[in-house]
């Protein structure tokens, strides 16, 4: 009977890991790419560790850490909102998700009543996800995506949201610099005959867009679309085009599955 117990295969196992961790310890500072290529044929690191090495080599390098790791935009949301008002400006408005919530008693107010005591403080008390917060006259009642309730003060809320009806503007795409002269990739496709750029253009027209059945106006589109692709990506203007085109054609499909009526099951003879 072998003298080897659990205990000791544990053990051995634990030596095993030890020895990897130091190995890893060791050349913590390495660099992704040749580095570690050549960090592989270390004859001391572990089988398990260079056989993992050399997966993330495959890896692309990320960026060097920064501040900018940090910074984070707030994606643009629509939220519903109202200003909580004074009593003595009349009846105050309130929309239906507020009155819901006075009905749940998720919200309370005080002083806000027609009969109430001039003198008593006007204000509101709202259950949020942080606990109990006080609204005072002036500050904005916010219902969030999830139908939650906050206050906010009004400072705040004009720095931070605008109405939903002021019309957002459109991304602005980077401005393409032409060169001052011609250089051989917009030679090359500007030269394309039009018996080239009409399939192309068919293709175009079949995917939704509005380009008039001309071959002028068809070879003008293509060509504009081609030059457009070489001030953008320079050498790599035709695998950047011919992915637009894979796009296109995947648009073409999914309209043709739309259009095509799903099959009913046919009836089982009786």
């Amino acid at each position: 009977m072998s003298d080897i117990t659990e205990v000791d295969c544990l053990n051995a196992k634990i030596a095993d890991l030890k020895k990897t961790v130091e190995w890893l310890q060791g050349r913590i500072g390495i660099t992704m790419g040749a580095t570690v290529r050549a960090e592989i044929a270390d004859p001391t690191a572990p089988q398990q560790v260079q056989e993992r090495v050399a997966t993330l080599a495959s890896v692309p390098q990320l960026a060097a850490p920064s501040e900018a790791r940090y910074h984070f935009r707030k994606k643009p949301v629509v939220i519903e909102a109202f200003q909580f008002a004074q009593r003595n400006n009349g009846p105050i408005p309130y929309p239906d998700w507020f009155d819901d919530a006075l009905t749940r008693n998720d919200i309370i107010t005080h002083g806000t009543g027609k009969w109430s005591d001039p003198t008593e403080p006007c204000y509101c008390e709202i259950k949020t996800l942080e606990g109990v917060m006080r609204a005072e006259p002036g500050d904005w009642i916010i219902r969030g995506l999830k139908g939650e309730l906050y206050p906010c003060k009004a400072d705040i809320f004009v720095m931070s949201y605008e109405s939903a009806a002021t019309p957002v503007p459109l991304p602005v795409e980077p401005q393409l610099i032409y060169p001052p002269t011609m250089t051989p990739l917009l030679a090359h496709v500007m030269g394309f005959p039009n018996f080239h750029t009409g399939p192309i253009a068919h293709v175009f027209q079949k995917a939704g867009f509005d380009i008039p059945t001309k071959c002028e106006a068809e070879q003008a589109f293509v060509l504009d679309r081609m030059i457009r692709a070489v001030l953008t990506h320079g050498e790599g203007w035709a695998a950047a085009f011919e992915d637009d085109l894979r796009a296109q054609y995947a648009i073409i499909e999914e309209r043709k599955v739309a259009a095509t009526p799903s099959e009913q099951p046919k009836d089982e003879p009786k």
